[in-house]
């Protein structure tokens, strides 16, 4: 019986060898040069002096266990403080997933550098100590979530990994300003993917050679080739998120947390005034603080959350007019009042904590049954608040003067 005879290859099919020849050879040198790259490089860092690391989910957190000795303020070193991060990359030392103590409670604080604070004690730390004092048989655990830079869609995204993560029966969200914010583009601050430019900057978080060919390629290039424009038909930046996409991010968090057992405290924002973009920077304009505030005011409460504003009830009194004064020794100063643009000083984060904890308090009481309950830490907070010096126009000022800063004993800073 004769054997067929040996059939010869067709150009066709030498053709998609020859292909499938060069992309294997493509691919194991891309794989070679990222294993390179990985080898020679340091992870993508982001932000102002490379404080963030990239996070494909929400955008940028802070590196995971970071402990930061040391920070200069306006000119002057503080070698005493100190910015430590827990495993999640968020302010603190405790690390989670951990299963609940007997009689813990937990409480999520998201929202941007007004949360976060850095170096120094924010609401969280406050809100954790005196929900403590103010409840002496549950242990008060409060994660400070807070973010620089984020805004409400950061949070948004930072909520779908955190909250299961760490389980927490309260949620607050103190957000806005970055929201209001004018933007050149729609990057990846948002998180997700929305366009090209998304797609890559997702695709450089795990790779490092595709980082190091973005960060060096032509500024040219990028903003010609990846970048997507965030403009009105002026010709204007726009906001980070319109007021559309703020009510929707935070109905979706709270939507998140009630799915997730957890009750939870939506918080205006403290500003009562715009924000110069020369300091938000985008162009000559300001960032319209009021319409993302009249937002809050028109969301409903429910048995699963709470609609609060602490701008108008605590911050818009005619001791205030002074809205960006500069308070002398600020952040320590006993005086609750605004430390620059966006910031709360020492006295008024802990006047903010006690201003949440009375509107918890109730909610807490009726959750989880008859218990000792003394609102003592809160009210002696509030009790000291009281009207400052009178107005004088000469103090306002966008950032405190560095010769004011030097006046300020390291001591009084750090507390």
């Amino acid at each position: 019986m004769s054997q067929p005879l040996p059939t010869n290859p067709t150009r066709a099919s030498l053709g998609v060898r020859r292909v499938l020849l060069v992309v294997a050879i493509a691919a194991l040198i891309l794989a070679l040069m990222e294993l390179a790259a990985r080898a020679l490089l340091s992870p993508a860092r982001t932000g102002a002096g490379g404080m963030f690391v990239l996070d494909h989910k929400v955008g940028w957190r802070y590196p995971a266990h970071q402990v930061e000795h040391g920070r200069k303020w306006f000119g002057v070193e503080h070698p005493e403080l100190t910015f430590t991060t827990n495993n999640r990359g968020l302010k603190g030392e405790r690390d989670y997933p951990a299963p609940k103590e007997k009689n813990e409670i937990r409480i999520l604080c998201l929202g941007d550098s007004s949360t976060n604070y850095m170096h120094f004690d924010a609401y969280p730390e406050y809100l954790e100590r005196q929900l403590n004092g103010a409840f002496p048989e549950k242990k008060f655990r409060v994660q400070n979530a807070g973010v620089a830079g984020f805004s409400s869609e950061n949070a948004k995204n930072l909520a779908k990994v955190e909250l299961p993560l760490f389980d927490p029966d309260f949620v607050i969200v103190l957000i806005g300003t970055c929201d209001a914010q004018r933007a050149p583009i729609r990057d990846s601050q948002k998180g997700g993917i929305r366009n090209f430019s998304d797609l890559l900057a997702q695709v450089a978080q795990h790779s490092r050679l595709v980082t190091a060919i973005r960060d060096n390629a032509p500024a040219w290039m990028i903003r010609t080739y990846i970048a997507t424009p965030n403009r009105d038909a002026k010709g204007r930046d726009g906001p980070r998120c319109t007021t559309e996409e703020y009510r929707h991010n935070l109905e979706s968090i709270a939507h998140r947390a009630k799915k997730q057992g957890a009750f939870t405290l939506i918080s205006g924002v403290t500003w009562l005034y715009p924000i110069p973009l020369a300091e938000a920077g985008g162009d000559a304009a300001w960032a319209p603080i009021a319409p993302y505030q009249e937002v809050i005011r028109s969301l409903k409460p429910d048995a699963s959350r709470l609609i609060v504003d602490p701008a108008r009830q605590l911050f818009d009194r005619p001791d205030r007019a002074a809205f960006f004064a500069w308070i002398e020794n600020a952040p320590g100063a006993k005086t609750p009042a605004v430390l620059d643009n966006g910031h709360l000083n020492g006295a008024a984060n802990e006047l903010l904590a006690a201003f949440y904890a009375k509107q918890l308090a109730p909610i807490i009481r009726e959750k989880y049954g008859r218990m000792q309950y003394d609102p003592g830490p809160m009210n002696r907070v509030i009790a000291r608040y009281k009207p400052p010096p009178p107005f004088d126009p000469s103090h306002i000022k966008f950032t405190p003067p560095e010769e004011e800063w030097k006046k300020i004993p390291a001591a009084e800073m750090a507390k």
